[in-house]
Order: C-alpha cells, then structure tokens, then sequence
C-alpha cells in the first residue's frame, strides 16, 4: 500500500507582500467547505471541523511532547464554548476517518502550492543563472531524501520494514511493539513475534522554493527510487544519496533534459576510461582499471579525482573525494561534463544535498514528524499531513520575517521555539485576523535574537558547511577562469 503525492510550483509569484499572503492560505470557511465535500461533516455528529483542525496542528507544531488522540482531544474540547464538546469516543471516531486523512491532505497541497509561489530564494536564483551560463541548462536544485517511522508492529502486513526495530528510534519503537505476550491454556507464558512495521517517507525538495515538490508515502521496504520518477520531467538538477543508484533511472533523468549528482555504493565496480588530477592526465595510469581497485582509490587520496567511468555500456562522470569525517574516498557520479563545471565546484554542488537532512531534523525536531503509536492508517496519515502543514507554515513565517522584516531568520529558531507564537499564529490564520497575525510576526522581529541565525565560524564556512558558503564557492568556481578552486573536505 503507497501513496503519492506530487506537486508542482504555478508560475505566479509575488515576494513584495510577504505578510499580507497569509491571509488567503487557510481559513475556517475553507476548511468547512473542505470537510463537507469530502464527508467528514455530518448531522449525526456534532463536528467542528475548523477547530478539529486547530486542535491537530496546534497539538503538531507547539508541543514537544509525544502525539497522542487524547492531549488532541483535550486541546478541541478547550476551544469549544458550551454545548459544542463532545465524547471521546465519537471524536476519535471522526479523528481516524479517511474523511479528515483526505480534509488534511488537501490542506497540505494548497499550502504547498502558496509556498511554492511565494518563496523564491535569491541565492539559489543566482546560483541557478551562473549554472545557466555554464552550460547546465536547469529551473531547480531537487534534493532527494527518506525518512522513516517504526509504526505498530500490527502494521508489518501493509507497511513491511527493512530495518530491525532496535534501530527505530521513534515513538512508535518504544512502545513495544514488535512482540506482544501471550500465555497458553496453562497458563504458560508464549512470546509472539508481530513483526516489524515500518513507513517510508520519501521527499523531494526544492532548494529554490524551500518546500516539498513531490512526496512518497509507502512501505519501508519499497524501492525509494522509484519516486523519483515523478519529477523526472522537468528541467532541474537532482542530487542524491547513496540509496538511489539507479541507472535506469540516470537514463530516465538524462532523456528528460535534466542532471542528477549522486554518491555511488562503496562497492562500485565500473570501468575507468579516462582520468585527471587538476590539470594532470592520468588516463594512462588508471584507464581500464576497476572504481574499487586499490590504486585507484588510494593515489594522492586526498586529492580529488576526475574520471570519465564505463558502467555496462554507458558512460558518466565520476569524482571520487575523500571525506574526513569518514576517513575515506567516496564516489560521485554525474552527467555533468568536465568541460563546464570542475571536479571541485562537483563535490560543493552535492554539499547542498545536506539542506534536506537539516529539513528532515527540524521536522522531527519541532513538527512531530517522529511516527506515532497506532493500528489506523488514517491516523498516521493524518498526522504526516499535519506535520509537514506545520512545517511548510513555519517556512512561510521564516520567509516573513526575511523580506519583510530584513532580518536573517533561523528557520530552526523559529520551529523549536514555537510554542511561543506558534498557537495564537495558527488562530489567527484561520479566523483571517490579519492585523494579529502581523502583530505575531513584528513581535518576533522585535525579540530577532531569539530567531535569527547565530554567526557562523569561519572553520565553518571554510569547510563549506553553510548554505552561503557552498553557493558563494560555487559561484567563484563557475566564474573562474584557468583557475581550479581548492576545497576544504569536512
């Protein structure tokens, strides 16, 4: 069982009213409309859906506590007036319907949307013109990523997991349920194994428009890769982790006009046709020799290397890096060709892969996407839905306080430390008072150092391990000429 959902960006954009866009994202008419037509109001029930949806997004964004129907419960109940409650069981009733699953993921797709054609990131725009100018002829950077939840063990059937559930260092893991105990006519006790359950969550995101293009939702065990056929169409470079190699899918990539940078399996095997060190040819030295030879991988090791690599028939650029961190070369393969972009701007292009591991860390940070503990489907999925809303709102708000307050903002400042503003904040947006949501929002420029970036390091710009950092590298090596810029390995 897999969902996808994949979503495109509209052409219209505007940035000058950064605060103002707010007041057409979400409102409690739209979410009533939203829940009639989809059937999640009905007259035997006495639902407010605009504060069910409160009560959920609230619950995801502001609290660091573990999700649970009954703390959701408690937060609807406190927003009803006299006469509006109702008993635990009919609301959790509603709460697992498939009526609020498909309520919440309509919301998460117009939010999308709003996102997608209201940011635009500056730095990104420029570094995509250089690339232009280069020869890469590309609209976005799309960053390739997974994550997963370990779900009731109940679950092992639908969503089959790969990975043991000692590993799972979700919520779900910690509840016990990858066995249940069970004793026999005598009592004797018996020890049942219900399997290992597992969710994937694979995304893809715009490094441009700072939000989810196309999200995947299935089976820990389902090919990861196949995702990313869903946004193979367009003109963008993707960049990858050592999970996706496919080159099925490279060709795929490369028919559609469009580039991909990924790191290759430690147990790549292709044959080497050419080779360069700088501007030193070794193609003598290295040609017909195999990625996993010792020479290869071992010459001047901490130098990069430029190859031009055979892998059953077809051929692709290969940089092999040495990473200290993990005290070893590593390979990345590109259809990008040497003639345009060198082997160092390469490796600092995929450093940008890293902005969507930081994503995946503020979401299950301070957005709950941490898996929760549940038999229902519909419950996971509604509760995924609510915390990438909560996530892509926190985006918007971060995006505010940039243009329109001039200040650097903290996209993980703001997150973490949402229960400061983040309650009154969602309120306000659906109730339509524009005038507190731009109160919330001053009142945060005013206290910035709570919210803003804190001044890196120069170690960490040096080491590329800044966004502006690695875009001001790649520019300067875009823009040199008989020059090899040198980069520091992290």
């Amino acid at each position: 069982m897999s969902q996808s959902l994949c979503i495109f960006n509209p052409n219209e954009r505007n940035t000058k009213n950064a605060i103002s866009r707010f007041s057409s994202i979400i409102s409690a008419q739209y979410i009533g409309q939203k829940a009639k037509a989809v059937g999640l109001i009905k007259r035997r029930v006495n639902l407010n859906p605009n504060k069910l949806v409160l009560s959920t997004l609230s619950a995801v964004g502001d609290s660091g506590e573990e999700l649970k129907i009954a703390s959701i419960k408690a937060r609807y109940s406190a927003m009803c007036r006299s006469g509006e409650d109702m008993y635990y069981k009919p609301f959790h009733n509603r709460f697992r319907s498939e009526e609020f699953t498909l309520t919440m993921m309509d919301l998460f797709c117009k939010l999308q949307q709003k996102v997608a054609g209201t940011i635009d990131n500056p730095a990104v725009r420029k570094l995509i013109g250089s690339m232009n100018q280069s020869g890469i002829d590309i609209d976005d950077i799309y960053i390739h990523d997974g994550s997963y939840w370990h779900v009731n063990g109940a679950l092992s059937d639908i969503f089959p997991g790969t990975r043991t559930a000692e590993k799972g260092k979700g919520k779900a893991s910690k509840a016990k349920n990858q066995y249940s105990k069970l004793v026999d006519t005598n009592g004797k006790e018996l020890t049942e194994n219900i399997g290992n359950a597992e969710i994937g969550i694979q995304m893809t995101w715009s490094l441009r428009h700072s939000c989810v293009m196309s999200l995947g939702i299935g089976a820990g065990t389902e090919n990861e890769r196949n995702y990313v056929y869903e946004t193979s169409s367009k003109k963008v470079l993707h960049l990858f982790d050592a999970g996706y190699v496919d080159f099925n899918m490279y060709q795929t990539i490369e028919n559609s006009n469009g580039y991909f940078l990924g790191k290759l399996r430690s147990n790549a095997a292709g044959t080497i046709r050419s080779c360069r060190m700088g501007k030193l040819d070794l193609t003598k030295m290295f040609s017909g020799k195999k990625l996993s030879d010792p020479d290869v991988r071992y010459y001047l090791k901490h130098r990069s290397m430029d190859l031009n690599v055979e892998f059953k028939g077809s051929k692709y650029r290969v940089i092999r890096v040495f990473s200290k961190k993990d005290d070893k070369v590593q390979f990345l393969i590109t259809n990008i060709m040497q003639s345009r972009i060198n082997a160092n701007v390469i490796t600092a292009i995929y450093k940008l892969r890293w902005q969507i591991e930081l994503r995946f860390k503020e979401l299950k940070s301070a957005s709950n996407l941490r898996g929760v503990n549940t038999r229902i489907t519909n419950i996971i999925y509604s509760l995924l839905m609510a915390s990438l809303i909560v996530g892509l709102l926190k985006t918007l708000v971060a995006y505010a306080l940039e243009v329109k307050m001039k200040i650097d903002p903290s996209s993980y400042k703001i997150s973490i430390r949402a229960r400061n503003w983040f309650g009154e904040f969602i309120k306000a947006l659906t109730a339509g008072n524009h005038s507190k949501i731009k109160e919330i929002i001053y009142g945060m420029a005013k206290s910035k150092d709570s919210y803003t970036k804190e001044r890196q390091s120069r170690k960490k710009h040096i080491e590329l391990k800044t966004l502006k950092s690695t875009i001001t590298f790649i520019l300067k090596g875009l823009c040199a000429t008989g020059f090899e810029p040198v980069l520091v390995e992290s």
